[in-house]
């Protein structure tokens, strides 16, 4: 399904201050996402999903290894092997030896992989800014620190996008 009609069905649910944080946190971070997935695939990368976000969010620049990216997305090791072959098949990843550890694979970016997290990355500042314009700079920095500062608190590993 296109990122775009999901989206409008996203934006129809109404917030209000009674209704738990985490609904909030969900619907704003869906809300992001397909946004962002929006202008992936309009760029060209009309064979991405959220669940490849799910996935991709949590590859480091120099590489990480399947076991850390399941944690980080709470996903079990079998589902992230099978996401991992799927986005490898795309060609956006790849799988490299482990230089510390023979058994294990490290999953790297490909040169378009890399060139699809530089667009993702442009899609996520323009996503921001939107945020920042309608929060203003202050608040937008404080709700990074705060929701960054819980993060820490109870999970450890870098989201890098």
């Amino acid at each position: 399904m296109p990122a775009r009609s999901t989206l409008s069905r996203i934006r129809v649910d109404t917030l209000d201050d009674v209704q738990p944080l985490g609904r909030h946190l969900v619907l704003v971070f869906r809300e992001f996402e397909l946004e962002v997935l929006d202008v992936l695939q309009r760029a060209g990368y009309a064979d991405l999903t959220t669940a490849d976000l799910d996935i991709l969010r949590f590859i480091k620049p120099d590489g990480s290894r399947a076991v850390d990216i399941a944690r980080l997305a709470g996903i079990s090791k079998q589902g992230v092997a099978k996401a991992l072959t799927g986005l490898e098949a795309r060609g956006y990843i790849r799988r490299r030896a482990d230089a510390g550890d023979s058994r294990a694979r490290v999953i790297e970016f490909t040169r378009a992989g890399e060139a699809m997290i530089a667009r993702a990355i442009e899609a996520i500042r323009r996503v921001e800014h939107r945020y920042e314009r309608l929060l203003g700079r202050r608040r937008m920095q404080d709700v990074k620190r705060v929701l960054g500062r819980g993060v820490d608190d109870h999970q450890e590993g870098e989201v890098m996008w």
